[in-house]
């Protein structure tokens, strides 16, 4: 598991410096060394992030192909209901999370909103609130983009509730970047830009 996670860091710095072709092939060796080593929550981890790379560097389809895979081989696993990945979120929400946004990328909004509601309860049953949170960030850009703006002014209020409770600054700046993006896109621009200049916090706007 060192070196999975070792891999993992590697893999994450070259995903975040936009350098595809090292992610590509360290989430490639990844997945390599998981199946040699026949041991599910690896391989699942692994097509997590070959699924990522993929996606990230526009090979849709087949980042797609892999989420499928990991998901299937995850719930085929009885004896590990909550399989995590090697920076210990669960699996299983992750790559629900990617693939919600390669549905809707490859014109499926109706799958997009089924994984991302099905990530979303998984997350509020089994995990901590910082992968809550995060969960929380990409439902709503996923509904943002199918159009259900009640749905994601709800889920923007929940995020920027609990990042205040726990005091995390990132979160509660997206979920303020979040709001502006929903108030700009429902015609209320002025409200927009005191929500991304950070100077509408105390109330609640209304996004619908």
């Amino acid at each position: 598991m060192l070196l999975f996670s070792l891999l993992n860091s590697l893999w994450t710095a070259s995903i975040v410096s936009f350098n595809g072709e090292e992610a590509c092939g360290l989430a490639a060796e990844f997945l390599a060394r998981a199946e040699r080593q026949k041991a599910a929550a690896p391989i699942v981890d692994g097509y997590r992030i070959v699924g990522t790379s993929l996606l990230m560097t526009g090979d849709i389809a087949n980042g797609r192909a892999h989420f499928d895979r990991g998901i299937a081989l995850h719930d085929s696993v009885d004896q590990a209901p909550s399989l995590t990945t090697s920076i210990g979120a669960d699996a299983k929400i992750v790559m629900l999370g990617f693939r919600s946004i390669a549905l809707w990328l490859l014109g499926n909004p109706k799958s997009a909103l089924a994984d991302a509601e099905h990530a979303l309860s998984r997350a509020r049953e089994i995990a901590p609130v910082g992968t809550l949170m995060h969960t929380l960030s990409w439902t709503i850009l996923i509904q943002i983009l199918c159009g259900d703006h009640v749905t994601a002014s709800g889920l923007i209020n929940e995020l920027v509730t609990l990042a205040d409770d726990k005091g995390t600054p990132f979160w509660r700046a997206w979920g303020m970047m979040s709001k502006g993006l929903l108030l700009a896109l429902t015609g209320k621009v002025l409200d927009a830009v005191h929500a991304n200049t950070g100077r509408v916090y105390a109330r609640e706007i209304s996004c619908v």
